[in-house]
């Protein structure tokens, strides 16, 4: 059995929010009776709710508040944090940190995380 990785909270919140809408679309129009839908437009359908709701948090969350990468948790797709723009997917600094040096880090001054990203060639 193949192990997979659990969804984020995002990930999680914005599959149950799709769960709802398709939910509410067949009790609204009980006529249809078996709800199929085309893969195709499920997958673009769940890719512009992920870029609507990514924007939506962009705005309304103040980037202020991310100054740690617990504070990115809830908010990471794909390791990226949609509120503040910081990458989590690099190597951690010898810190531990991913997206920020946590406190006490001797490099917290002189290097941001991404210096320890692995370079792409």
């Amino acid at each position: 059995m193949e192990d997979k990785e659990a969804p984020s909270y995002f990930d999680g919140v914005l599959n149950d929010a799709i769960e709802i809408f398709w939910a509410t679309i067949a009790q609204s129009y009980p006529e249809a009776k078996t709800g199929d839908v085309d893969p195709d437009g499920v997958q673009y359908f769940a890719e512009a709710a992920s870029r609507s709701v990514n924007r939506w948090l962009a705005i309304n969350i103040p980037k202020a508040n991310h100054q740690t990468d617990k504070d990115c948790e809830r908010y990471l797709s794909d390791f990226h944090c949609m509120v503040c723009g910081v990458a989590h997917d690099c190597e951690p600094c010898y810190c531990g940190g991913h997206g920020f040096h946590n406190e006490g880090c001797q490099f917290s001054d002189s290097y941001p995380i991404t210096a320890f990203a692995p370079k792409e060639d």
